[in-house]
């Protein structure tokens, strides 16, 4: 489990990373902005992304390519889902985040990562995003 609290231009706040994520990444990212850690060339398109599923508001689904502190080559699949504050806003997103594969040989990691991001958004009875989000090639 994670929660996100979002700072306005896409920023997103890591509240809390669950023991289970950490475990599986080998990382805490608790603290740290969500786009710090996504690379240069894929920023502006995240935080549009972001600033997208807190607008609508609707959830959304991401399948990334990514090495753990553990040097392991997995993808993750991330669920994310708005929440609404005291004051109706949608301020805050609550996440899940599960190693659905993980590779063994070099090339089929370096085959398989340029084939995602892989991002669906999910409707939840206010629509999505007009346009549909094409897989970000890997940095």
């Amino acid at each position: 489990l994670m929660l996100l609290e979002y700072r306005g231009h896409g920023a997103l706040i890591y509240r809390l990373i669950g023991n289970a994520i950490v475990d599986k990444l080998g990382t805490d990212f608790t603290g740290l902005c969500h786009l710090d850690i996504v690379p240069q060339t894929r920023r502006l398109q995240t935080a549009a992304r972001y600033r997208d599923i807190l607008a609508i508001p609707c959830g959304m689904s991401v399948h990334r390519a990514l090495r753990t502190k553990y040097g392991a080559a997995v993808v993750l699949e991330c669920l994310y889902l708005p929440l609404r504050d005291r004051r109706g806003a949608i301020t805050q997103l609550i996440g899940s985040a599960n190693v659905i594969r993980a590779y063994d040989r070099q090339t089929e990691w370096a085959c398989s990562r340029e084939q995602l991001h892989k991002i669906s958004f999910i409707d939840l009875g206010a629509g999505t995003p007009a346009i549909t989000p094409q897989p970000i090639a890997a940095a």
